[in-house]
């Protein structure tokens, strides 16, 4: 009788242990916080980090983040650290050389030059882009990402995880006017956005360094 007392002891004692450990680990719909340096896969050069600072708080699954940074997150435990490397067509996609347009020079902000980061106001919300070029009254953007074609490697440290059950519900917060924020320095982004559906670049893009939008009407330029 001791002996099967024992037993089943030994075999609730391991349930326990595998119950506990299955409770901290990532699943999607999970609240989790996440520190991170994003790279380039070439180089080493960072790009984005967020070490040092408040944690990327954001609920696995729901795809507001590069699908493949959210994946790498799955079965993780609160304080463990990964490497996870992301090549460009599954972060922000391949270079297109297409996707060079032409707007009036007399349409962007009076102090933007060669070489700054934009922002463009399109109806999927804002994202960066290049000024490349000057020619006489014409002024070349590049409407790539600033991080397409480059493979990207992120060291994530995961700092907490909230149960999806445990998840207290907040009351949504006032509609308020968007303000414009200054673009990203080159390269920058992490993975704050899902670039998995790229962004349209509309017909009359609106690109500001400014908080005064731009309205322009674009001349793609046909691929040499």
């Amino acid at each position: 009788m001791k002996k099967k007392n024992l037993v089943l002891v030994f075999l609730l004692s391991i349930f326990s242990v595998n119950l506990v450990s299955a409770k901290g680990k990532v699943e999607s719909g999970d609240l989790v916080g996440v520190e991170y340096t994003g790279k380039l896969t070439t180089d080493g050069r960072v790009f984005d980090s967020n070490v040092g600072q408040t944690p990327l708080e954001f609920v696995v699954g729901q795809k507001s983040l590069l699908p493949k940074f959210e994946e790498a997150l799955l079965g993780m435990k609160e304080n463990q650290s990964k490497t996870v490397s992301i090549p460009a067509a599954e972060a922000y996609g391949t270079y297109d050389a297409n996707k060079i347009v032409k707007v009036p020079k007399a349409k962007l902000p009076e102090k933007a030059k060669p070489g700054d980061v934009l922002t463009v106001q399109t109806p999927n919300g804002n994202f960066p882009v290049t000024f490349v070029e000057l020619k006489e009254e014409d002024a070349f953007i590049d409407t790539n990402h600033v991080l397409a074609g480059k493979d990207l490697t992120f060291d994530i440290k995961l700092v907490s995880v909230t149960k999806a059950k445990d998840i207290k519900p907040q009351a949504a917060p006032e509609a308020s006017p968007a303000e414009p924020k200054a673009a990203p320095a080159e390269g920058q982004g992490g993975p704050m956005t899902n670039n998995s559906e790229e962004p349209e670049v509309p017909t009359s893009p609106e690109p500001t360094t400014e908080q005064t939008p731009i309205a322009a009407p674009v001349e793609t330029i046909p691929a040499n």
